[in-house]
C-alpha cells in the first residue's frame, strides 16, 4: 500500500496532478513555481533535521566562510597582480644630461610593435635654431654586456623649439632579427656635432648621456609572489588547485602562524651586566609563564576546533544519509519495482 505521508510520494502525486491539469505550453512555467512552493511548505522537514543534528551547521557555515574568503582573496590578489603587471610592463622613459637647458628624452611607445621615440626638450627661454648630431642607443646583447642597436644621424633646421617646450625628432623600430636587444635597451647617447641658439651661442663636440638602468624582470622571475591557486601556510600546502588567487589569504595565514609562534616562544632579554638582577629574573619567570600559557591555550583551542569539526562532519553525514535513504527507497519502490 502506498504511504501517502511520505514527502517523496506526495511530491510525485503532485507532479502527476499538475501534468494532467496544466496545458503543455504552461508546464515549464508552473512546475518551477510549484516546486518552490513545496520547498517552502516542507521547510519544516529540513528544520527538523537541523534540530536533530545542530552541529552540521558548523560545517555549512565554515564552507560558506571559506568560499567568501576565497572570493575576497581572489579580488584583492588580482588587483595586486594587475598593479604589478602594469608596473612591470610600463613604458620606460629616460632623459639625458643637460646642455644650456637642453636635454633629450628617449621613451618607449607600444603599438603593434615596440618603438622608441626621441624628443629634444628645451627647459630654458632660448630658442634652438640648428642642431646636428648622432643618436646612439645601447642594449644588453645576447652575448655581450653592451651592444649598439641604434646609431643614426640627426639634422634639424628651422625647428619650432621655443622656450619651455619639446620637439619630437623621430621614432625608431627594431630591424628584423634585432628584436631582443631592442627590448633590452639600457641607455642612450646624444653626440652633439653642432647646436646653435637664437641668441647666437653655439656648442660642438659635446656628449649627452642618459643614466644606465638594468631590467631586473622581477615580475616574471617572482610570478608566484603575485599568483597562487593553492592554500598554503609555510610548508603546509593543500595539494589540489583552486579557481581562485589565494595570495592574500596565504599572507593572512602566514601572519597568524608567525604571531602564534611568537607568542609561544621564549623571548630574548639583554642585560648590561653579567649578573642578573631581581628585575631580570622576574622578567624571565614572567616570560616563561606566558610562553607556557599560550602553548596550552592554543593547544586546547586547536583540539576543540578539530573535535567540533569531526562531530559536525559526522552529523552532516547523518543528514546526507537520511536524504539518500529516502531517495533510494523512492527509486527502488517507484521506478525499479
Amino acid at each position: 500500500m502506498e504511504d501517502k505521508s511520505n514527502p517523496l510520494n506526495q511530491f510525485s502525486n503532485f507532479i502527476d496532478t499538475v501534468k494532467k491539469l496544466i496545458p503543455n505550453k504552461h508546464k515549464f512555467l508552473v512546475l518551477p513555481i510549484a516546486l518552490v512552493g513545496i520547498i517552502v511548505y516542507k521547510f519544516n522537514v529540513f528544520v527538523d533535521m537541523l534540530s536533530r543534528y545542530p552541529f552540521s551547521l558548523v560545517v555549512l557555515i565554515l564552507l560558506s566562510g571559506i568560499w567568501i574568503f576565497l572570493k575576497i582573496s581572489d579580488e584583492i590578489s588580482n588587483e595586486k597582480l594587475e598593479e604589478a603587471l602594469d608596473n612591470a610592463h610600463a613604458p620606460i622613459s629616460r632623459e639625458s644630461s643637460e646642455l644650456n637647458n637642453i636635454q633629450f628624452r628617449l621613451s618607449e611607445k607600444f603599438g603593434k610593435i615596440l618603438f622608441l621615440q626621441l624628443k629634444i626638450v628645451n627647459k630654458g627661454k632660448g630658442k634652438v635654431t640648428k642642431f646636428d648630431g648622432r643618436l646612439q642607443v645601447f642594449s644588453q646583447g645576447r652575448d655581450t654586456w653592451r651592444e649598439k642597436i641604434i646609431d643614426t644621424q640627426i639634422s634639424l633646421r628651422n625647428i619650432e623649439l621655443e622656450g619651455y617646450s619639446e620637439y619630437k625628432i623621430g621614432q625608431y623600430r627594431a630591424s628584423r632579427g634585432n628584436e631582443f636587444p631592442f627590448k633590452e635597451w639600457k641607455y642612450f647617447k646624444i653626440i652633439i656635432d653642432f647646436i646653435e641658439f637664437e641668441d647666437g651661442s653655439k656648442y660642438s663636440g659635446q656628449v649627452l648621456k642618459s643614466k644606465e638602468f638594468i631590467r631586473t624582470h622581477f615580475f616574471e622571475l617572482n610570478f608566484d609572489h603575485y599568483y597562487n591557486n593553492k592554500i598554503k601556510c609555510g610548508k603546509i600546502v593543500i595539494p589540489f588547485s583552486l579557481p581562485y588567487n589565494t595570495i592574500w589569504l596565504n599572507e593572512i595565514f602566514l601572519s597568524l602562524k608567525l604571531r602564534i609562534r611568537f607568542l609561544c616562544s621564549h623571548h630574548i632579554f639583554y642585560s648590561q651586566s653579567y649578573k642578573l638582577s631581581e628585575m631580570d629574573i622576574r622578567k624571565l619567570k614572567k616570560d616563561n609563564r606566558l610562553c607556557w600559557f599560550y602553548r596550552l591555550f592554543f593547544a586546547v583551542v586547536f583540539f576543540l576546533i578539530i573535535l567540533i569539526l569531526c562531530f559536525s562532519l559526522y552529523q552532516l553525514w547523518q543528514i546526507l544519509y537520511e536524504i539518500l535513504f529516502e531517495l533510494g527507497s523512492y527509486i527502488w519502490n517507484k521506478i525499479l519495482k
